[in-house]
């Protein structure tokens, strides 16, 4: 039953995502709203993590997650190929 499984898998999750035009790559836009939807989402909402995620082939998706702090896990999921999920723990919440 799902009272029995921990707190941690019963949450809702929020996912920072971004999708911008090939004339806005490499310009930092990405990195700058993301940085500020952040510490909105940790300081102001008080949220435990955020996730997000890419497919494998998209390298500099996978440098942007990286950059902003989140640790990357290969998608567990059977259908998931070369798929990986981004996790980002907010800091300032202790346990």
């Amino acid at each position: 039953m799902l009272q029995d499984a921990p707190e941690r898998n019963n949450s809702i999750e929020v996912e920072l995502a971004f999708a911008f035009g090939r004339r806005f790559w490499g310009k930092g836009y990405a990195f700058e709203a993301s940085t500020a939807l952040i510490h909105y989402a940790f300081g102001d909402l008080r949220l435990r993590r955020l996730v997000g995620g890419f497919f494998g082939p998209n390298i500099r998706s996978r440098h942007l997650h990286e950059r902003l702090g989140y640790r990357i896990e290969p998608n567990i999921h059977p259908n998931a190929k070369d798929e990986y999920v981004a996790i980002l723990d907010n800091f300032l919440i202790k346990g």
